[in-house]
């Protein structure tokens, strides 16, 4: 059975109700304090009238795996850290049709971890929305295990294993090494790489509909293998010195890019490809 986890109840975070025609969407900022966070919550949803934020801390088992499943609507943002413990926290955000509606459902959102930590909200009427959306600061070792349906995915600073999937959200990865892949099936990447070259694995990202974009320092040194299926490829950072294994073409650059390295391996299947330096 999956055990309830506790939260700081003393220290929830509770923000009172404001217009949701204030309201745009935006990723689980790292740097955002809690006020911020719900000030900028995340979603607009036509139609209700009050809106009700409140981010609750969550204590997490270092010993094991970090798996995050933000179901319907919500986000995920994850960062490293020098340190051997974690801050995890969980910001509920409650559309209805009045205040006291909305903070109702948000205080029925329980917090599990079965499989994974996830959240069992409440059931809502025609015009509601409950969204829990998670920020991690986690040691940069962890393994992580990330998911959600409608929302983003943001990684950084983290050096283990990290795998991760949404159906329809954008995906940010920057500064990271390991072993890390993952898919989105609507919506774009982007990865942002660091330092001289990938240390761990590899990197594998996959868009299936969307663009995925690549940014790494001109002399950085990986095996790249680069495809498109339905798209262009744009290639915009110094053409090495061909082997006899590179391929650079409209849609397929396969490169030993510097001293080699470990495998970045991009798969666009629909959608634009585009690698530059920075």
């Amino acid at each position: 059975m999956a055990r309830v986890l506790t939260s700081l109840a003393a220290s929830v975070l509770m923000v009172g109700c404001v217009s949701p025609s204030s309201l745009t969407y935006q990723q689980p900022a790292l740097s955002q304090g809690n006020a911020t966070w719900c000030e900028a919550p995340g979603f607009q949803l036509d139609g209700a009238e009050a809106a009700h934020c409140e981010v609750r801390p969550i204590r997490v088992d270092l010993t094991r795996p970090i798996r995050v499943d933000a179901g319907v609507a919500g986000g995920i943002a994850a960062s490293g850290w020098d340190r051997d413990d974690a801050t995890v926290e969980a910001r509920i955000l409650v559309f209805s049709s009045d205040e006291r509606r909305a903070r109702s459902l948000a205080e029925q959102v329980v917090f599990r971890e079965g499989d994974a930590l996830s959240a069992s909200v409440p059931r809502t009427r025609r015009g509601e929305l409950v969204d829990v959306s998670y920020r991690l600061r986690l040691p940069r070792h962890t393994e992580l295990d990330l998911s959600t349906q409608n929302g983003g995915i943001d990684v950084r600073g983290m050096v283990g294993t990290t795998r991760y999937r949404t159906v329809n959200g954008g995906v940010d990865l920057t500064d990271l090494g390991g072993d890390v892949s993952g898919t989105t099936l609507n919506g774009s990447a982007q990865v942002r790489l660091t330092g001289t070259t990938w240390v761990g694995e590899g990197l594998d990202v996959h868009v299936v509909n969307g663009t995925l974009s690549l940014s790494l320092p001109e002399a950085y040194s990986a095996s790249l293998d680069a495809q498109v299926t339905n798209g262009d490829l744009d290639y915009g950072i110094p053409t090495p010195t061909p082997s006899a294994t590179d391929i650079l073409e409209r849609r397929v650059a396969k490169l030993s890019l510097g001293d080699g390295g470990p495998l970045v391996r991009l798969r666009t299947q629909n959608g634009r490809l585009a690698i530059k330096g920075h």
